[in-house]
């Protein structure tokens, strides 16, 4: 098994809070274990996670737009990812990244899947205290050299992105895990 260079696809920024971070190759099945126990944490008792999930880009736009009728989750922010000066191809080059937030945990497997579909998607979990700022980080760069977005500085944050279609992977997947040393137990994977 090869490992994935992380610089390949964008970065994760270094920081005291992190307590581990690793990427693999993934299977469908491991995919839906994880998002089965994220789900679970959010609809836990006493939960106080924000929940955003960020299409890296390769979307046609109607994805977004289909997502903004969904009940339980709310589409923030979408754009194309093309240059200005082609940025009119938009309508017939799939090129739009997006943040959407989760309003329903339940939603998170389904929303999930359709923005891993044709790109990378990541999921954050953090304390809603920072959830201002990663909106803002998000938006004003959303094709960043690093892509935890200033969720590290929480200490209970919770990041993984998935990439489902990679050549550098036996099963053409590949997961990327990074966790705050306060994040719950059950996502400690």
């Amino acid at each position: 098994m090869g490992r994935l260079l992380l610089k390949s696809i964008g970065d994760f920024g270094k920081s005291p809070n992190t307590e581990s971070e690793y990427d693999n190759q993934a299977t469908e099945e491991r995919i839906g274990s994880v998002l089965e126990r994220i789900t679970a944490v959010l609809n836990s008792k006493g939960n106080e996670k924000a929940c955003y999930i960020f299409g890296m880009g390769a979307q046609p736009k109607s994805v977004y737009n289909n997502l903004k009728a969904v009940d339980g989750v709310e589409v923030i922010w979408s754009g194309s990812l093309l240059p200005k000066v082609i940025r009119f191809m938009g309508g017939i080059v799939a090129s739009h990244a997006g943040l959407v937030k989760i309003t329903n945990p339940d939603m998170i497997t389904d929303t999930f899947d359709k923005l891993t579909e044709l790109s990378m998607a990541g999921i954050y979990l953090f304390s809603p205290d920072f959830e201002s700022k990663f909106v803002k980080e998000v938006i004003s760069n959303p094709a960043p050299f690093s892509y935890d977005f200033i969720i590290k500085e929480d200490k209970g944050y919770f990041l993984y992105v998935v990439d489902a279609d990679n050549p550098e992977s036996e099963t053409g997947i590949y997961e990327i895990v990074s966790y705050g040393k306060s994040a719950p137990e059950s996502l400690k994977i």
